[in-house]
């Protein structure tokens, strides 16, 4: 049995088992592999559509580890600098206003940001409020 088809057959186990919902799997160099298996959703009332090699995922904040690594590997090669302003990769930042807190009647009071916004900043944010947690 070769080793794609081991896994073929795990994967496929794992998702007939309700172990997982899904997987979509992708490997290269020179081991070029692509599967997709089981379905989207295991929630009572949504469509549970078969997964393919298509298939889009909501990741939220699973993306933040890979980020970061790949942040620190460009400030390694010199390529980015942690105190640099981002505005020079994202300009739809520049003008952004800053929460600093609610009137009486529940509206944003919003100021215009006076410091920079970084790298090295962005690291360190995290939603601090109720409707985040």
């Amino acid at each position: 049995m070769s080793a794609a088809t081991a896994i073929n057959a795990r994967l496929s186990e794992a998702c007939k088992s309700l172990e997982v919902p899904g997987v979509v799997a992708v490997a290269n160099a020179g081991g070029r592999y692509a599967e997709a298996f089981g379905v989207s959703s295991l929630k009572q009332g949504e469509t549970h559509n078969s997964l393919t090699l298509d298939s889009t995922f909501y990741l939220a904040s699973a993306t933040k580890l890979l980020t970061a690594i790949s942040a620190l590997q460009c400030v390694e090669r010199g390529q980015l600098n942690l105190d640099e302003d981002v505005t020079r990769w994202l300009p739809e930042l520049k003008d952004l206003e800053i929460l600093t807190g609610f009137d009486d009647k529940g509206k944003p009071i919003m100021v215009k940001a006076v410091n920079k916004i970084t790298l090295r900043c962005v690291a360190l944010v995290y939603f601090l409020t109720k409707h985040h947690s």
